[in-house]
Order: structure tokens, then C-alpha cells, then sequence
């Protein structure tokens, strides 16, 4: 799911994946956002969420802050 208005957007992206070999559920999701502070750079963050199992018994939460330089 992405959205963007006047140079500012957010996104999410859920994703669950079943490893039938290891009867193991991976739940993942990706958010973030951000604006454009110029015609060719931008800043945002971005959260990436991954939790092993369906009970979300262990996860590993990591967070950039990003910024771009358009040419």
C-alpha cells in the first residue's frame, strides 16, 4: 500500500510466509515515509518489522532514516 500527495508519501507492505519444511510462519512488515524537502533531494524512515512464528514470539525491528539526492 503507497501513497503520495505534494512530494510527501507513506507506505506499508505486510507480508506473511509459510516454510513448510520448517512448519515456521515469518511475518514481516515494511512502513515508512517521507518528503521531499527540494526538487531533487528527500528524506524519510523506514521500519522493517520481521517476527518469527505466528505467536510473534521472537522479532527483529530494525530503522532507517534515509535521505536522497535526485539527478
Amino acid at each position: 500500500m503507497y501513497g503520495f500527495d505534494a512530494g510527501h508519501w507513506v507506505y506499508v507492505n505486510p507480508k506473511a510466509t509459510y516454510i513448510a519444511a520448517a512448519k515456521d510462519t515469518v511475518i514481516q512488515v515494511k512502513m515508512g515515509g517521507g518528503f521531499m524537502v527540494s526538487d531533487s533531494v528527500s528524506l524519510g524512515v523506514k521500519v522493517d518489522c520481521t517476527a518469527k512464528g505466528g505467536l510473534m514470539t521472537e522479532d527483529d525491528t530494525t530503522t532507517w532514516v534515509q535521505a536522497n539526492i535526485y539527478f
